[in-house]
């Protein structure tokens, strides 16, 4: 019986030192301010792409199923023609290059946590 309390005691320890850690993370996590990213994106057959804002590096957009719905879908209301580009604000982070499949033909690729605009292309896009 000892043992059953002894058992019991570390299983709650570990459940406590657990829940101080996620609550740890989640203050970290809730103070860090994302970066607002601007660029041209382009969705078409095999191609889902952002380039950022003065750079000639051309990035292969992931993110959640969710999120990319959500830009296709935009992209669609905002666009003619196939492959035309339209100017977004993103929020996410760069990841590293791709090693299969379509985004390994890109200079890397950029997660996306969140579509926060998107509109069609002016000249006044990236001169904010």
């Amino acid at each position: 019986m000892k043992r059953l309390g002894t058992c019991v005691y570390i299983i709650l320890a570990l459940t406590f030192l657990q829940a101080c850690d996620n609550f740890a993370n989640s203050e970290i996590n809730s103070n860090k301010k994302e970066h607002v990213h601007k660029g041209y994106y382009i969705y078409g057959h095999e191609v889902n792409t952002f380039q950022p804002c003065g750079q000639t590096r051309v990035l292969w957009v992931s993110g959640s199923n969710e999120v990319l719905e959500k830009m296709q879908q935009h992209y669609a209301r905002y666009t003619s023609q196939p492959y035309e580009e339209v100017f977004v604000e993103l929020t996410g982070d760069l990841a590293g290059k791709a090693t299969d499949g379509f985004a390994m033909d890109y200079d890397g690729r950029f997660w996306v946590v969140n579509m926060l605009n998107m509109n069609k292309k002016t000249k006044a896009d990236c001169n904010e």
